[in-house]
């Protein structure tokens, strides 16, 4: 009976897990749409030598053109890992379009 009552109580715990990174994820869209801006926290360079930045969320972006006469090319990172390839570029995800990205302390550049 005890082990029946385990798996219940895991299934509950993860279906509110599910519902709490949905309300997350809508209150994280919501900020992004309300601001029109999100800032960018600069966290190192990967192996590749690129600029790892961390938004608000957690979510890690790297800079793959980060010269300094160039616009940033802005990718998430796979698997959010800090030395993960390239994923999504930032200009093809609706969500962040119209955003303004802001680099703190600054954005760094090769």
């Amino acid at each position: 009976m005890e082990k029946a009552d385990e798996k219940k109580q895991r299934e509950t715990d993860i279906v509110a897990l599910h519902s709490l990174a949905k309300k997350t994820k809508e209150r994280q869209d919501k900020r992004i749409m309300e601001n029109k801006e999100m800032i960018l926290t600069f966290i190192g360079m990967d192996g590749w030598d690129r600029p790892v930045y961390k938004d608000f969320t957690g979510r890690l972006w790297k800079d793959v053109n980060p010269r300094k006469d160039y616009a940033p090319e802005l990718c998430t990172s796979v698997d959010n890992e800090f030395d993960g390839e390239p994923d999504c570029s930032m200009r093809n995800l609706k969500r962040y379009e119209g955003v303004k990205v802001v680099f703190s302390p600054e954005r760094v550049v090769w």
